[in-house]
């Protein structure tokens, strides 16, 4: 999906969006995107947006994101398609959450960010091979759970 496509979809302008080089830069920086050379977006900063449910489906139909930021959100539920096998960073810190599903694994989400969430719950389906952090902090975790081997895995923080 190009950004204009994008964009039209979400009530924005192209210019409201900025550009970013790398995948980094945009999870760092509201309102910003990524594209491939193909111009599909692979990655998309909207942080601080209230979303509706058919805008959330348009994001997450698109197999090419490889960084998604959606924190500060009023985002209560949310459920992260398979099809999304490229995303390398995904977060939704400082949202509403209180319930988050992965309909399969991720094999190359390397960084998980659900810090200052309302989730009791956490499960991780095995296909996590790449994730390396978790940040769960400042949830309501009463249970987790990570299925499969995920070698990489250095940080988990479900302090607070």
């Amino acid at each position: 999906m190009q950004i204009k496509d994008l964009a039209t979809k979400f009530n924005l302008l192209s210019k409201d969006l900025k550009e970013q080089p790398t995948l980094e830069l945009v999870m760092a920086f509201p309102n910003s995107y990524a594209c491939n050379d193909e111009d599909d977006v692979i990655a998309l900063n909207l942080s601080g947006r209230d979303f509706k449910n058919e805008q959330i489906q348009v994001l997450l139909g698109i197999p090419e994101l490889e960084a998604l930021n959606l924190s500060e959100s009023k985002l209560t539920e949310m459920a992260i398609p398979k099809s999304l096998s490229k995303l390398q960073f995904l977060d939704f810190s400082d949202s509403e959450l209180t319930e988050l599903n992965f309909e399969g694994g991720l094999p190359n989400l390397k960084k998980l960010d659900i810090s200052g969430c309302k989730l009791e719950k956490l499960e991780l389906p095995a296909g996590f091979e790449a994730l390396d952090t978790i940040e769960a902090q400042n949830n309501q975790l009463l249970e987790f759970k990570l299925d499969g081997n995920s070698p990489n895995l250095r940080i988990v923080d479900l302090s607070g």
